[in-house]
């Protein structure tokens, strides 16, 4: 996603992204799974998956996603403009920059987008500028969130951090609903079990210098094995052992 607008006296901790690039925090992703769980197609485009936060949880929750965004960076199929490429299915979830909002909404509108799920500002309809969007095609549900995420690893999230899961569905047949998600999602070291394996480093082989490590299967990325990852590791080889 991108973001523009400071508020005064307001300091960001890292140097701005030259695309105000920001990552989707992984509990705003595992909130929209859980409160669209049964609602959201198996099959979805995301269409400004920057680094893939989001696109990643969606394929560990069991979706298929086609992921891609105008700036390659590193996941997906880069140099894809949404608001001029091809429908990609009839399903999105994304993150989109907050300042392209508006033609993501009608650009997806045009293409007869059966569903579609915007991490947005959360007053991003108040105003009476916004009425004639809201027309042209009303979303079906709201789902706000009872905390603000930190979008731009500050620490502390501010006001700029208010934002809300706005879910536009064809085939919602109901009155708009709007829902307060109130929990916070706990935080929890990923298990990555789920997307890799752990596993012996070949290039330290001398039990003195024995070394775990965790493999992502999809991204290839390595990081050390934390010490419950380890023992893990060392219980299931025991086990197998002793099975043969």
């Amino acid at each position: 996603m991108t973001f523009t607008g400071m508020q005064p006296g307001k300091k960001e901790k890292r140097p701005r992204d030259p695309h105000d690039f920001h990552p989707t925090p992984a509990e705003c992703t595992e909130i929209l799974i859980k409160a669209e769980a049964g609602k959201m197609p198996r099959q979805v485009w995301e269409c400004a998956c920057g680094d893939g936060a989001l696109a990643r949880m969606l394929v560990d929750a069991g979706y298929e996603v086609f992921a891609s965004d105008l700036i390659d960076r590193g996941y997906g199929m880069g140099g894809v403009d949404f608001l001029t490429a091809p429908l990609r299915g009839d399903a999105i979830v994304t993150n989109p920059p907050f300042i392209l909002a508006d033609e993501f909404i009608r650009r997806a509108n045009f293409m007869g987008v059966r569903y579609m799920a915007l991490l947005l500002r959360a007053g991003f309809f108040n105003g009476p500028d916004r009425k004639k969007l809201w027309d042209e095609w009303p979303p079906a549900r709201i789902h706000n969130l009872g905390w603000r995420p930190d979008l731009f690893g500050i620490g502390e999230p501010d006001e700029r951090c208010k934002v809300t899961w706005f879910i536009w569905d064809r085939s919602h047949q109901e009155p708009f609903q709007q829902h307060f998600l109130h929990a916070r999602p706990e935080k929890k070291t990923p298990a990555p079990i789920k997307s890799g394996f752990i596993g012996i480093d070949l290039a330290a082989p001398d039990s003195d210098r024995t070394e775990f490590i965790v493999i992502n299967t999809r991204t290839r990325k390595i990081r050390p094995a934390t010490d419950a990852e380890k023992q893990e590791f060392l219980l299931k080889s025991k086990g197998r052992v002793e099975a043969a």
